[in-house]
């Protein structure tokens, strides 16, 4: 298992869709989760981040 995570890695480290898209993602929802920001954080900005199109990685989080 501990081999397949690291292939895994070692695969999206040379990816430049996947290191665009986590820009993209953490540029807009890193300010928003940032612990300075969380009393603010809206349910509306969380669900948001649940879907797929949005946070362009985890799939069925949505739930």
């Amino acid at each position: 298992m501990i081999d397949l995570i690291k292939d895994i890695i070692e695969k999206y480290k040379t990816d430049t869709w996947w290191q665009e898209s986590e820009r993209m993602v953490v540029g807009k929802y890193g300010k928003l989760f940032h612990p300075s920001n969380l009393n603010k954080l809206t349910k509306e900005e969380f669900k948001s981040f649940l879907l797929i199109k949005n946070n362009l990685h985890w799939d069925g989080i949505h739930r």
